[in-house]
């Protein structure tokens, strides 16, 4: 404190502002200053800097400078936490997305009412009593229980896929080719499409 109150007279206060990482956005009371590192003047007396980057935890703090003082001020930004999980898990929830929503379209469509149960010849053509009003037997296996959580899970898992997928891209390129593609799937009530 006495050195900055001997070199009062000695002329304006200067700031040095350095970051890891490198690159940071430095404001001054608001006010863009630089990025770092920065060597500048600054009009003394109290002032509020923010350092940030994309990315980093902003570091705020409030400062005293005194005319015809120099002041270093070195930062360290922490990143952000990533609160989705890493690349492999968006391939995993991706690949069982669509492999549920293939056997939910399979179940639904494919065997649907057709596959008759036949332990012990249950639908036999001769009980009337196993057959409804429109003469489907009773017996022929529901699949409508399966196949309708098989397209909400399957819908769930492949739009987690992809927003991790997506969210966790490191290359430019590939972030864009993932959201490209991203564009033409749609996923609905009636399950995965794709627009062209």
């Amino acid at each position: 404190l006495r050195s900055k109150l001997e070199a009062l007279d000695s002329g304006p206060a200067s700031v040095t502002v350095t970051s890891t990482p490198e690159g940071a956005d430095v404001t001054l009371d608001g006010q863009p200053f630089g990025v770092t590192p920065l060597d500048k003047s600054i009009i003394p007396g109290d002032h509020t800097i923010l350092v940030s980057k994309d990315g980093y935890i902003s570091v705020q703090e409030k400062r005293t400078f005194v005319e015809g003082t120099r002041e270093s001020l070195s930062y360290a930004l922490d990143k952000v936490p990533n609160r989705l999980p890493k690349r492999p898990y968006g391939w995993a929830a991706l690949s069982i997305g669509v492999l549920s929503l293939g056997g939910a379209v399979a179940t639904a469509t494919a065997i649907h009412g057709k596959l008759p149960y036949r332990r012990n010849n249950a639908c036999d053509q001769a009980d009337p009593s196993k057959y409804d009003a429109q003469g489907d037997c009773v017996l022929l296996w529901d699949t409508m229980a399966a196949s309708l959580p098989l397209g909400i899970v399957g819908g769930a898992l492949t739009t987690l896929g992809v927003a991790i997928l997506i969210t966790t891209a490191k290359n430019p390129r590939k972030k864009a080719k993932i959201e490209a593609v991203a564009e033409h799937l749609q996923v609905g009530p009636g399950g995965l499409g794709v627009k062209f």
